[in-house]
């Protein structure tokens, strides 16, 4: 399977192509393995919004002190 991967402008209308593989994709069902199993209701209610804030800090602290 080819993966295609490219890079959007925030806010920029889809090109007639987007919009073609976007519907193409849609007609597939997810792949589930054992690098990516199907998520339980249980696992899913157990994701939390990542804290981008923080993760940017502790990097900082990180690189900083690998410097010290």
């Amino acid at each position: 399977m080819e993966t295609i991967t490219y890079t959007r402008t925030a806010g920029a209308e889809l090109t007639p192509e987007e919009l073609s593989m976007l519907e193409y994709a849609e007609k597939f069902e997810p792949v589930y393995d054992e690098d990516s199993p199907k998520l339980t209701r249980k696992q899913l209610l157990e994701f939390r919004p990542v804290n981008f804030t923080s993760m940017e800090k502790r990097a900082f602290s990180m690189r900083k002190n690998s410097f010290a």
